[in-house]
C-alpha cells in the first residue's frame, strides 16, 4: 500500500535529488524538526492512501480546498508499508478532516519519534537510489480542475465543502469555466513562446468523480491511437 505525504514547498522536493541531501530539510517533508537527540515524543504525520492517480489528485485537491487558499502546485512523497515496517513507524487508520469524504476515508497517521522518521527518510532515499519513483507533482491547473468538480457534486459533498471549493475557484478567475451544455469544466493555460504571443491550452474534465477505470480507459485509448 502506498501513502502520500503532501506538501507545498518545492525546495523540500528538490532536496531529495541533490548529490548530498540535507537531512534536516528532508525531515521537513514530515513536519519533523531536526534535533540533536532522537529520543523525542511520538508524533503523528498525516498521510493519504492512494491506489491510482485519480485517487492521488482527489486527496491533494481535498487538502487544497480545505486551506481555502488559491490553488497552488503541490508535491508528495510516496511511503509504503514496507518502508514504515523497516523504520519502526506505525501506521494508524484515522479519519481525515478535509470534509471530502472520499479522501477522508483514505486518511492515516504515521506514528513515530524523530529517530523513526530519520530511519524512514534513509529508507526512502535508498529506494530512490535503487530506481523507485517516490515523488509526485500536481499542477495548480489539475488541482483547480478537481476542485471545480467537487464544487458541483451536491450528492457527494455537503454545502461547506462546495462553498470552500467555490471560494478557491474565485481566486483563479479566467483559468476555468463550466460548460453546462456538455456537463464539463474547461481548464485554461498558456505555454510561453518567445517567438509568439503564447500557446493556449484547454483541458476538459467531466463533472463527476474520476475512478481508476477511467485512467485505464484513457491509457487504452492512447495505446490504440499509437497503432
Amino acid at each position: 500500500m502506498e501513502y502520500l505525504r503532501v506538501f507545498t514547498p518545492q525546495s523540500y522536493a528538490t532536496e531529495w535529488f541533490n548529490k548530498k541531501p540535507d537531512l534536516s530539510t528532508l525531515l521537513l517533508c514530515f513536519d519533523m524538526a531536526r534535533a540533536h537527540e532522537t529520543n523525542t515524543p511520538v508524533s503523528s504525520v498525516s498521510v493519504f492512501r492512494a491506489c491510482s492517480h485519480q485517487e492521488e489528485l482527489q486527496n491533494v485537491a481535498a487538502l487544497s480546498q480545505n486551506s481555502r487558499a488559491k490553488a497552488k502546485k503541490r508535491f508528495a512523497i510516496c511511503v509504503t508499508d514496507a518502508d514504515c515496517a523497516e523504520a519502526g513507524v506505525k501506521i494508524e487508520q484515522t479519519p481525515g478532516n478535509t470534509g471530502v469524504s472520499v479522501a477522508d476515508a483514505r486518511h492515516s497517521d504515521l506514528n513515530g519519534d524523530l529517530g523513526n522518521f530519520i530511519k524512514l527518510t534513509k529508507v526512502i532515499t535508498r529506494r530512490i537510489y535503487e530506481g523507485e519513483n517516490r515523488f509526485r507533482t500536481y499542477s495548480s491547473h489539475a488541482i483547480l480542475g478537481e476542485i471545480a468538480i467537487f464544487s458541483r457534486l451536491e450528492k457527494e459533498f455537503d454545502d461547506d465543502v462546495r462553498s470552500r471549493c467555490k471560494l478557491v475557484l474565485e481566486k483563479s478567475p479566467g483559468l476555468w469555466q463550466f460548460c453546462d451544455d456538455r456537463d464539463v469544466v474547461e481548464i485554461y493555460g498558456t505555454l510561453t513562446d518567445k517567438k509568439n504571443a503564447g500557446v493556449s491550452i484547454t483541458a476538459t474534465r467531466p463533472l463527476r468523480l474520476a475512478t481508476e477505470s477511467d485512467g485505464l480507459w484513457h491509457r487504452l485509448l492512447r495505446r490504440l491511437r499509437m497503432h
